[in-house]
């Protein structure tokens, strides 16, 4: 499962404000839809929010099945790497 998860600036379905805090309501919207034991991927434009994320969920929240895309979503679209539309949940888009 991915979770989009955006800053302010970008479309719509953003819970980080800045400087990389989370939005208040992020952790119940995202804990509704994925257990600490589901697979999750991590992807953002660079992979420093979702770094930021992945540390969080795993040494706060015990998610243990969590992958994050190291340098991002850039590197792999420049690289002609497929991209498939999400589904929008409660404001956070789900793949």
């Amino acid at each position: 499962m991915g979770a989009d998860r955006r800053a302010r600036r970008e479309p719509p379905h953003h819970r980080f404000r800045r400087p990389g805090g989370l939005e208040p309501d992020f952790l119940p919207h995202f804990t509704s839809l994925v257990q600490p034991e589901d697979e999750l991927v991590l992807i953002c434009q660079t992979g420093n929010r979702t770094s930021f994320l992945a540390s969080a969920l795993a040494e706060q929240m015990e998610y243990s099945r969590i992958r994050n895309v190291t340098h991002g979503i850039l590197p792999w679209i420049q690289t002609g790497g497929p991209v498939v539309a999400c589904r929008v949940e409660e404001g956070i888009a789900v793949c």
